[in-house]
């Protein structure tokens, strides 16, 4: 397989971010170090070639050598030859070594950080793999679709799956809401959604609701209710029939048209109708069988006097 599955190393490494990144710095980056005079053209150089297509190997090996000796506290030398390493096959062992030399230099060497999450792929180490992403989800912020987009890409592996639902669980992060827009039924098991979308109440509607789109009805009932707290009562239909104000994801619970009605504050449904147009007031899915069902509601109020 290589250093790491194919598809996710052109994600996470390559096809997505370019050998322009590989290099380690933009140039607002540079100010960070300073080089002797001959330091700083061969910075200038190496950055250059790192960029070419195809790389010269053996350009940037000299050029790595002789900025190695003039800034030996640089990391361009050994990200500049990670992109060698790359092209030429992507030697695991090798990789690793150029990236922790990277990083002993520079801990937020963005292309260390890349290769080093592709190697923690590649060994399984899920753990050490969020990690590394997780640096990376910070120190390329422009980046994030695509980062999520690439371990999104390896939730179809059950080791990952259950280290990245764990992560969730136990810390809710905020890139937990793009990975969960980016997986779907058919990508990964129903319990696998549940468990990713759960920390985040404010998104929960949506996978139901797409479930329930697709015509998955039984399976958007259930993870509706999976979705509940412990908490929250489960009893009776429709859902909070009192409109209480129970916490619970739509399809399956109220949704209230606010320009017509409100919840009172000790239960009830305080609605202001005049009888000129036909308002959907309050809104449920019910999981029903076949079968004669009858609804009954208790309503009070007045009748104002312009009443037509």
């Amino acid at each position: 397989m290589g250093l790491v599955s194919r598809a996710a190393l052109v994600v996470a490494g390559l096809a997505v971010l370019g050998f322009g990144l590989l290099a380690g710095f933009n140039r607002a980056q540079d100010a960070n170090w300073t080089y002797p005079p001959v330091g700083r053209d061969l910075h200038a150089e190496l950055q250059e070639r790192v960029t070419e297509a195809p790389l010269n190997s053996a350009d940037i090996d000299m050029l790595a050598r002789a900025l190695a000796k003039s800034a030996p506290l640089a990391p361009l030398p050994f990200e500049a030859k990670l992109a060698v390493e790359l092209e030429s096959g992507a030697d695991p062992a090798r990789v690793a070594e150029l990236a922790e030399a990277a990083l002993r230099r520079n801990a937020r060497s963005r292309a260390a950080r890349l290769l080093r999450f592709s190697l923690r792929a590649h060994e399984g180490n899920w753990p050490a793999v969020l990690d590394e992403f997780e640096v990376l989800y910070e120190l390329l912020p422009a980046q994030r679709r695509n980062l999520v987009q690439a371990l999104a890409a390896q939730m179809t592996d059950p080791s990952a799956r259950a280290a990245i639902s764990s992560r969730l669980s136990e810390e809710a992060p905020a890139w937990g809401q793009s990975l969960a827009a980016r997986l779907s039924l058919g990508d990964v098991p129903l319990e696998t959604l549940v468990t990713v979308y759960r920390p985040y109440p404010s998104i929960q509607g949506r996978l139901v609701g797409e479930l329930v789109q697709a015509g998955h009805y039984d399976a958007a009932y259930l993870t509706w209710v999976l979705m509940l707290d412990e908490d929250v009562p489960l009893s009776g239909l429709p859902f909070d029939g009192a409109f209480v104000g129970l916490d619970a994801p739509t399809p399956f619970n109220w949704v209230i048209d606010r320009r017509t009605a409100e919840r009172l504050p000790d239960g009830g449904l305080y609605v202001a109708y005049f009888g000129t147009a036909r308002p959907r007031i309050a809104v449920q899915l019910l999981p029903l069988t076949p079968g004669a069902y009858r609804l009954e509601a208790l309503a009070e109020g007045d009748v104002p006097d312009a009443a037509g």
